[in-house]
């Protein structure tokens, strides 16, 4: 294995070790909420949103539980999208991760509750982080921001409206779209308004620079091309689309 492949295995196992911790007290009545939640949100991926924060973290001097919670919230926030997604409303995609889609295990009502669920859930964490201090504010605003009306959510609408018009989208639609809807859920990791920014070393000027050009690629369609050739999805269980970071 590469130093890549190591340092990237032991971030996800941080990352599962977490959540699964997490889910274990996640208890809900009826059980069968959380069951979903958790269907959902455990089925594995390239988790390349928390494998971000603690790279970034790591750099920067952070410790793991600073960064772990917003984590696991953006996670959350990525999962419902996937929840909704799947929805014969949205895409009406029968299968996620190689296994049923939420909606098709648990029914629609079920999956879109769940993914209601998770998202309340990831903003109860962002909450409980603004207990530590106004940086943990801020982080958990920007957070939040980033998965609204304003970014995710702004994406998910622009695509699905050229999916159903049948209009043609233009290079820089296109781009928009993969801006909004993938990178800004994202894009947080690696934001001076995160707790991985924290410490950074403002006297080296070149590297606010290579951060704001780093956050403005990731997560585009050329990024997401490049991460899919070299890490093909058969070395991720449970990965079965291509760009489904």
């Amino acid at each position: 294995m590469t130093t890549f492949e190591i340092e990237y295995a032991h971030y996800v196992a941080l990352f599962e070790l977490y959540a699964n911790e997490y889910c274990q007290k996640l208890k809900t009545k009826p059980e069968v909420l959380g069951e979903s939640m958790q269907y959902s949100l455990m089925q594995g991926g390239k988790r390349i949103r928390p494998v971000l924060a603690l790279a970034v973290a790591n750099i920067l001097g952070v410790a793991d539980e600073d960064i772990l919670p917003f984590a696991l919230a953006i996670e959350m926030i990525h999962t419902h999208s996937l929840v909704h997604d799947d929805l014969p409303a949205l895409d009406n995609d029968d299968f996620r991760r190689g296994k049923p889609s939420n909606h098709k295990k648990y029914g629609e009502a079920t999956a879109i509750l769940a993914g209601d669920a998770l998202l309340n859930t990831a903003y109860s964490i962002c909450l409980d982080e603004c207990y530590k201090g106004e940086k943990h504010i801020v982080a958990a605003k920007y957070l939040n921001e980033c998965a609204g009306a304003f970014g995710m959510l702004a994406g998910q609408v622009a695509d699905m409206q050229f999916e159903n018009s049948g209009k043609e989208a233009t290079e820089a639609d296109v781009l928009a779209i993969y801006e909004n809807k993938t990178a800004q859920t994202i894009n947080p990791y690696i934001s001076y308004q995160t707790p991985g920014m924290w410490s950074m070393p403002y006297q080296q000027p070149a590297y606010p620079g290579q951060m704001a050009q780093y956050q403005g690629n990731v997560g585009t369609e050329p990024f997401q091309q490049q991460m899919f050739n070299k890490y093909p999805i058969s070395q991720f269980p449970g990965m079965n689309v291509p760009y489904n970071y």
